[in-house]
């Protein structure tokens, strides 16, 4: 990420990237729960399963193309 993304909004996409993740973090926390006391307990370890297995992928996902790509168009003076 810090590759891709421009010096001089690091800091505006760790900060979106951080609300983000809090969001997420509270309604997938009241869901897993909803679903472990309404459905199955089972069912809400493979919820948390999934959403470590998308992260896994997501982490996982070749981006060195677009790196280099804007490596060789961004200007220099920067």
């Amino acid at each position: 990420m810090m590759e891709i993304v421009p010096k001089h909004f690091m800091g505006r996409v760790q900060n979106t990237f951080y609300f983000l993740g809090t969001i997420l973090q509270l309604f997938l926390g009241i869901g897993v729960a909803t679903v472990a006391h309404r459905i199955s307990l089972t069912l809400a370890f493979a919820c948390i399963g999934g959403i470590y297995a998308l992260a896994c992928t997501a982490v996982m996902w070749p981006v060195e193309r677009k790196a280099r790509a804007m490596r060789v168009s961004a200007p220099e003076s920067l």
